[in-house]
């Protein structure tokens, strides 16, 4: 005999009744969809903008240099043969060390990489201030009379042409002279310095004791004022660092007031009776 039990009739009879998802189903009917909303993309305004990249013009650029922590004043004695270190309160100057060869030079600079160029002899010269070697860059051409040099950036050398009057470019490497343009002014003996917080070149010309500005664009000259010293020669530089405007002449170096054309003696430099360049560092040089 068979034996139902009562479980089992209960069951088979919601089956019979079509209850079976009721009775097996669980308490979710299905899994809910996801909602793409729930979920937030990233927008493209999120993401990273080319704009905020670094951009080319924010790089470090080799030219932009400057000013120095502090600088070094130096002179040439031709004289003695020697390059002097220039004390710029009292003016004296310190032998570091004799040129080899002895060479007569009118106009010295240190460009922002801290090389040494003179001029002198119608020709281009790299002193090197550790070991007093002097090298021949090239003759100037065109019979050019060069004896004010400046620089304004890490590469460049710029110069005033006596014979013509005109502010150059001078290639560094081979002493090629490119013409910027005519000045305006007859240059007797002269200087030339950069004005790095006016961007200019400021200029002493010894055949007027007048104190100019050059444009670096187009050469032109502006007379700023008369100045209170008769020039025989002249040597100039303007401190990157103070911003003290120094000039030479005979055996003494001078402050001049950019402004007014006033001038202060600062002291002898030394036994040259024509000092006739001034230059100063942009970088420090171990041997100065």
């Amino acid at each position: 005999m068979t034996v139902v039990r009562p479980a089992v009739v209960v069951l088979a009879a919601l089956l019979a009744a079509g209850c079976y998802e009721d009775l097996f189903a669980p308490e979710w009917e299905s899994t809910p969809a996801v909602d793409e909303n729930d979920f937030a993309a990233v927008d493209d305004d999120d993401a990273i903008d080319d704009d905020d990249a670094i951009d080319d013009d924010d790089a470090i650029d080799d030219d932009d240099v400057g000013p120095p922590p502090s600088t070094t004043l130096i002179s040439i004695d031709d004289s003695t043969n020697q390059l002097l270190l220039v004390d710029e309160t009292t003016g004296a100057g310190t032998p570091v060390v004799t040129l080899d060869p002895a060479r007569g030079m009118c106009s010295s600079v240190f460009t922002r990489r801290g090389t040494l160029f003179t001029s002198g002899g119608g020709r281009l010269w790299r002193l090197d201030p550790c070991t007093g070697d002097v090298v021949e860059v090239g003759a100037y051409s065109d019979d050019a009379r060069i004896c004010g040099l400046a620089t304004n950036d890490l590469r460049s050398l710029y110069g005033l042409n006596r014979a013509t009057g005109d502010l150059v470019s001078i290639d560094a490497d081979t002493a090629a002279i490119t013409v910027i343009g005519p000045t305006g002014v007859e240059w007797g003996t002269h200087g030339l310095t950069w004005d790095d917080d006016e961007g200019r070149f400021l200029a002493v010309n010894g055949a007027d004791d007048r104190l100019y500005s050059i444009d670096p664009g187009t050469g032109a000259a502006t007379l700023l004022t008369d100045i209170d010293l008769d020039f025989a020669t002249v040597g100039v530089e303007m401190d990157p660092v103070s911003g003290a405007f120094f000039a030479c002449t005979r055996q003494n170096l001078h402050t001049i007031d950019v402004q007014t054309g006033a001038v202060t003696v600062v002291g002898p430099i030394g036994p040259d009776p024509s000092c006739d360049d001034l230059g100063a560092t942009w970088i420090d040089v171990d041997c100065l």
